[in-house]
């Protein structure tokens, strides 16, 4: 396989791209984990407010203070929403990083994956090329073999997102 400095070899191109996917996927599903926490326990608390005035004696609570509350939790939504969704959801993932991310995960990779990335991501001078060609090969080649088995969506720790569903699903 004969490697060139404008391309990343589609098995490694592949597995940053599923572990991009992963990243993504993992972070909506937290962020709305997070949003269905936070309506389960706005119910709740509304649910608890709305009763304090009938402990005391009243009817019920006023609707503007109702009103209030709900453009309150309103808010917050919104602001969870943006902040656990919106502002991680779309960033940009790059390729570089994301290598680094998986080197740092799997010692066997051995900084194959990160020079590999690095050379085809980096404009060389001709020159050089041609004579680190053969070491890049080699370098890229490693890189490919080593990472065959790996499994991308190890980098992720599930125990968070897993307890987050758990009260989301409470709530």
């Amino acid at each position: 396989m004969k490697h060139t400095n404008t391309s990343l070899p589609p098995s490694i191109r592949a597995m940053i791209k599923r572990l991009r996917r992963q990243i993504r996927g993992y972070v909506w599903l937290e962020g709305l984990a997070i949003a269905v926490i936070w309506v389960g326990v706005a119910f709740w608390l509304g649910l608890a407010i709305d009763y304090l005035p009938v402990l005391a004696g009243s009817d019920e609570m006023p609707r503007t203070a109702r009103t209030v509350m709900l453009a309150l939790v309103a808010l917050v939504l919104a602001w969870l929403i943006y902040r656990y969704v919106g502002r991680r959801a779309f960033a940009t993932l790059a390729d570089r990083s994301l290598a680094l991310l998986l080197e740092r995960r799997f010692s066997e990779l051995d900084d194959t994956l990160i020079t590999t990335v690095d050379t085809t991501l980096a404009p060389q001078d001709p020159q050089l090329v041609s004579r680190q060609e053969s070491m890049l090969q080699h370098v890229v080649d490693t890189a490919v073999d080593r990472s065959r088995d790996i499994e991308a969506g190890q980098v992720l720790t599930y125990r968070p997102l897993l307890r987050k569903g758990v009260m989301a699903l409470i709530a």
